[in-house]
């Protein structure tokens, strides 16, 4: 878990974040402003390579991030909540 403490922005870079089919969620998002995953791998969850269900205003960036063999790359829920969601995909699942 990863907590800024109001200190501002959390970027994950370059990371392989592997689930080895039995962990939940690569990475889960609730809470928080913003979020930069950028260059990194989330692969073999059991759900969501990267879920997104932020209780406040928020958003999430994940230029050449690549969720693969995740049954739900990636799950977001950040509409009527004032968060915005970007990507650029490069190779894997369609996501």
């Amino acid at each position: 878990m990863l907590d800024p403490a109001g200190y501002g922005m959390v970027t994950i870079t370059k990371a392989i974040i592997e689930g080895l089919r039995s962990g939940t969620n690569g990475i889960q998002f609730t809470t928080g402003g913003n979020l930069e995953i950028e260059n990194c791998v989330i692969r073999n969850f059991a759900n969501t390579g990267i879920n997104i269900v932020p209780s406040t205003s928020s958003s999430v960036h994940a230029p050449l991030s690549v969720p693969t063999g995740n049954p739900s790359p990636v799950r977001s829920r950040l509409r009527g909540r004032g968060g915005k969601a970007a990507g650029e995909k490069s190779r894997g699942d369609d996501w």
